[in-house]
Order: C-alpha cells, then structure tokens, then sequence
C-alpha cells in the first residue's frame, strides 16, 4: 500500500474547486429551449466525440472510463437525438467511427453560448484567464494520457505563458 502524500492545500483546493464549478455549472440547467438535453453519461461521451471526431466507441468507453454497456445505452440514446453519426471504419469494415452530426455542433454551440452569458459577468475580461485554461487543458490531457497508461500519477502539468490557446 502506498503511503499517503502530504496533502497540498492549493492542489487539493483546485480538485475541490473546479469540482464545485463544474457542479455549479451543471445544475443551472438551459434556458435556451432549443437547447437538447443530455445526461451526465450522455454530455461526457458527447464532450469526447466532438473532441475526436472519427473515433471508435471502445476509444471511447475506455478514455473515459465507461463500461460497454453504459457505453451502448449512451450511444443508443444520442443515435436517438439525432446527435452522433456512425460510419463504417475504412481499415476495417466491421468497426465503426463516430462523429458528431450538424445538429450536435448546433447544440454545442447553443451550450457554449448559455455557458459564456453564465460565466462573463464573474471571469469576463479576467487577464489570467488564458492561463487558467491552459492550465486546466494540460490537467485535462495530462490526466488523460496517465489514465491511458494505467498511470494513476500523471506528473507536473507545465504552464506556458503568452497568448494563444
């Protein structure tokens, strides 16, 4: 057994802290009413396809971390929106891609666009902000690339100063 690190109050606070934002976030719901509504399951295998476009359903399932039932019941329910397309592997005609369809790229949108009328009068502006998603998004692959590995200690996230995203 591993003997427990000493806790760091500002790492343990940023895991607390994007974890409440996250919630916060979550339970606001949409008020635009065009807007689809998805599931936890549904907006995390949602969040990973737009992200990678053309990828398989086990990709899927095993990067985020869903077994193949829930990953089935998920892709079942957002075949049923209109929200994922699937297409046959080139490589391999018996796998499948999938994608998001036009209307998944307007319901993100229309999302993106609640999320930012929630979020500009609180960080709108904020000089740091580009930082602060640097540094989230290299949390996020970070974590991503140690959970690929099996690795449950993904190392120091670096943070790059400047501009761009």
């Amino acid at each position: 057994m591993n003997k427990p690190m000493r806790i760091d109050p500002d790492v343990a606070d940023l895991a607390d802290l994007v974890l409440n934002v996250a919630r916060k976030i979550t339970v606001r719901g949409h008020s635009d009413v065009d807007v689809i509504p998805l599931t936890p399951l549904e907006s995390l295998v949602m969040r990973y396809v737009h992200q990678h476009p053309g990828t398989s359903p086990s990709r899927v399932a095993a990067d985020v971390g869903l077994a193949a039932s829930n990953m089935s019941a998920a892709l079942r329910s957002l075949d049923a929106k209109g929200l994922v397309g699937r297409s046959t592997d080139p490589h391999d005609r018996r796998g499948v891609r999938l994608s998001p369809t036009p209307l998944a790229d307007q319901n993100l949108e229309r999302i993106r666009s609640e999320w930012t009328r929630l979020l500009m009068p609180v960080v709108g502006g904020r000089a740091e902000l580009p930082e602060v998603n640097r540094l989230l998004r290299d949390l996020d692959r970070r974590l991503g690339v140690a959970a690929e590995a099996g690795d449950r200690e993904p190392g120091p996230v670096a943070v790059e100063r400047g501009s761009g995203a």
